[in-house]
């Protein structure tokens, strides 16, 4: 009896799961950036439904939604439509099980400095398997061989792209830059998803983009990946919540014990129209632990680490909101709350403990480009945004670096603290195989970069945290005027062309920047012109 009821328990859990697709991988925002191009100018037009803005997405929910704009394909143009098959013949070929052989290499180039570029080139394989129809696993591994140049990226737009630490060729020894290094890259992820991948659990090393608009100032895109649990919810048509437990870390060993830490973060989103979502979420950086109370979804991290930690974590909190409104576009702001004290609410953008991000912008569909987009966005930080001192903890012999970084780079908006930008950005897919992105920016940070410790002012380093003893030595903030600002004007270009007949894809670009006060060096000014070359090639062996 007991053997039958397990059989008949199984195959109703077989008919559920059949519900759902046949691989449930993440796709990657970095490299796939062309389906979420596509897909957010459809549900701006109104032709799919709204999508969960926290990325990256499952294969699954991305062929889902294909599938319902395929429906609709009538309301598309004749480019569209051969773009939309291309991407559903693309993204509907994958094995049960796949073995596959990858190379890929980054090149840039800055024009005022040729002899020293930057160059990154993998070489290695990935593998995956549907274990069942609810189920799936893939992995990804490569060996590295770099010689990395911050001077030859725009400003504020570096990011590593290694997992581990660099080692000379010749003598091993720990390094970061200049010289050509041997490192290593890895993703991993298995992942359960029902509902067509709207509702999963997944272990993963990926990155994360939970935001509205262009990046986030809660997890962005621009950010190091790191392993951790994620999950998402989805309550109807009504709400979505997303969660996520991660270890963090830093790549360069010598001062890695100090950098040991994680993240929990939960994000709950509420559509009480169609047209509306509203999202209000926590997040807490905290050394690392086995710690229940940020593994609870439900639970309110600012109230669990002030009983339990007794305020020894970095915890932060935020909103935002997006406003749709078929077919025009779609309004959206963002506000992440990182440390604001109550009674000085009256010198908002006055008092420096109150650190705090924010972001409003517009997003719409542009008519005649082939599933194009248009971002107007500006965002503003705060001073000592995204800093907190070294903590100490118990179980430590030294104190540990809980501000909002992992691997020394930010985990929410790519920009330092005391910051603004304003910032153009238009895609499109003019066809089946191209992607054409063009931007443009203007930046503002302060810093006041040769103080010395002892002197208490306004900084724009996530490094250099708000000493909270001290605040009476510190004077108001006074954005253009508590210190040295520089400026920045870049444009930027990127095309990208993946082969119909071989598993290819090449991509080009430029980028100018010119900077007043640069480095926040009064008087400083400088020209960068930056040259990018690569190409991406994947070869399934069976």
């Amino acid at each position: 009896m007991k053997k039958t009821i397990l059989v008949i328990s199984l195959i109703i859990m077989s008919g559920y799961f059949n519900l759902s697709a046949q691989t449930h991988s993440s796709v990657d925002i970095v490299d796939n950036p062309e389906v979420y191009v596509l897909l957010e100018s459809a549900q701006l037009r109104g032709l799919v439904p709204r999508i969960n803005q926290d990325k990256p997405w499952l294969r699954s929910l991305v062929i889902d939604n294909l599938e319902k704009l395929e429906q609709k394909s009538s309301y598309l143009s004749k480019d569209e439509r051969k773009i939309l098959f291309s991407f559903l013949d693309r993204y509907r070929k994958r094995e049960d099980f796949f073995f596959s052989a990858l190379f890929d290499s980054d090149n840039n180039i800055n024009a005022a400095d040729p002899g020293h570029p930057h160059s990154i080139n993998a070489l290695g394989f990935g593998v995956g398997t549907n274990v069942f129809n609810w189920l799936s696993v893939d992995a990804e591994f490569s060996m590295m061989l770099d010689r990395t140049n911050e001077e030859a990226f725009l400003p504020y737009t570096f990011t590593k792209t290694w997992d581990h630490p660099h080692y000379d060729v010749e003598d091993r020894s720990d390094r970061s830059y200049e010289e050509f290094a041997i490192s290593n890259r890895s993703r991993e992820e298995i992942t359960a998803a029902v509902d067509n991948g709207e509702s999963f659990i997944r272990l993963g090393r990926f990155r994360r983009d939970w935001g509205p608009g262009e990046n986030s100032l809660l997890l962005s895109g621009t950010a190091r990946p790191f392993l951790g649990i994620d999950t998402g919810l989805r309550f109807g048509d009504i709400a979505y919540l997303s969660t996520t437990t991660g270890s963090l870390g830093k790549t360069v060993s010598d001062n890695s014990d100090s950098e040991q830490k994680m993240i929990s973060a939960h994000k709950l989103t509420i559509s009480p129209v169609p047209w509306l979502s509203l999202s209000a979420w926590e997040s807490v950086i905290f050394g690392k632990r086995l710690e229940l109370a940020y593994l609870s979804p439900v639970s309110l991290y600012i109230v669990s680490q002030m009983g339990i930690a007794g305020d020894k974590d970095n915890s932060t909190m935020g909103f935002d909101f997006t406003a749709n409104f078929t077919p025009i576009g779609k309004f959206y702001g963002s506000v992440f709350i990182d440390e604001i004290e109550h009674n000085r609410i009256g010198r908002l953008f006055t008092y420096p403990k109150n650190m705090f991000a924010c972001y409003a912008g517009f997003r719409a569909a542009v008519p005649g480009a082939p599933f194009g987009l248009v971002t107007f966005q500006y965002t503003k930080l705060e001073p000592f945004v995204y800093t907190h001192y070294e903590q100490e903890y118990p179980f430590y012999d030294i104190p540990i670096n809980i501000n909002y970084t992992n691997d020394g780079e930010s985990l929410g908006y790519p920009l330092p603290p005391n910051s603004d930008e304003f910032k153009v950005l238009f895609s499109f897919l003019p066809s089946t195989r191209l992607e054409v992105d063009l931007g443009m920016s203007y930046i503002r940070h302060g810093n006041n970069p040769n103080a010395p410790d002892t002197d208490y002012l306004i900084m724009g380093d996530i490094e250099k945290p708000l000493f909270y003893e001290n605040m009476d030595d510190y004077p108001d903030k006074d954005f253009l005027n508590d210190g040295i600002y520089e400026k920045i004007f870049s444009i930027t270009g990127k095309i990208s062309y993946k082969f119909e007949d071989l598993p290819l894809k090449v991509y080009a670009g430029y980028g100018f920047s010119y900077s007043i006060n640069t480095g926040n060096i009064t008087g400083d000014t400088e020209f960068r012109n930056i040259f990018t070359l690569g190409a991406g090639y994947v070869q399934q062996i069976w």
